[in-house]
Formats: structure tokens, sequence, C-alpha cells
């Protein structure tokens, strides 16, 4: 993995840690670096990584879309909970702006790595 797209301090805007429910820090931080790894695996389809810092928001914000996802399975996923539905709605958009971007169909203001 290239330096992280998204840390648990930009986790957090997305998903408070209220509403994380048992599931530790390190599970929430393995869950992440999953994540990290993922948005490497599109970007690499494109772009010649690593990416230069600063990232686009933009990619933070699907990163931890994602990472929320997953941990809203992990502690429990509840249809009925209006919270649970907007983050698997967001991780239902950041899966399709992935694949937009691997796609050539969204354009992310980045830089590729030089050489």
């Amino acid at each position: 993995m290239t330096a992280p797209y998204a840390t648990l301090d930009d986790l957090y805007v997305v998903m408070p840690l209220a509403i994380m429910g048992s599931v530790t820090t390190g599970r929430q931080q393995a869950m992440l670096d999953a994540r990290n790894d993922f948005a490497d695996d599109k970007l690499r389809a494109r772009y010649l990584l690593p990416l230069e810092t600063p990232y686009p928001p933009s990619l933070t914000q699907h990163v931890c879309q994602l990472a929320a996802w997953d941990i809203a399975r992990a502690r429990g996923y509840n249809p009925a909970s209006g919270a649970d539905v907007v983050i698997r709605e967001q991780a239902d958009l950041a899966f399709k702006w992935f694949d937009d971007v691997e796609r050539q169909r969204a354009h992310p203001n980045v830089i590729e790595a030089s050489g």
C-alpha cells in the first residue's frame, strides 16, 4: 500500500466512534487498511502509483465510506436503522466512484508518481 489515503481520524468524520459498536480500534484500522489497499488496486489500473500528496478529499472520503460499511457489517448491520441505510448507500456510491475512476469516467484531481 502507498501512504494511506485515509486515516482513522478521517474515518471518524464519516462514521463517528459512538456508532462503531464493539468494533475495536485495531479492527477499525485493519478494515481501513484493507480499503486503502482496495483504492490502490483500483487506482493502479489508471495511474502510476504512489500518488503525490495531498490526496483529493473525494478519494479520502470514498475510502472512509467503504471502511464505514465494513465496520457497520462487522458490528451488525441494521436495515431498520436510518444511519445504517445511509452508510450502505454511501458505500454503494463509493464503489461506483472507484469503478468510474478505473474506467476513466470520473477524474479525481490526483498527481501521478513521477518516473
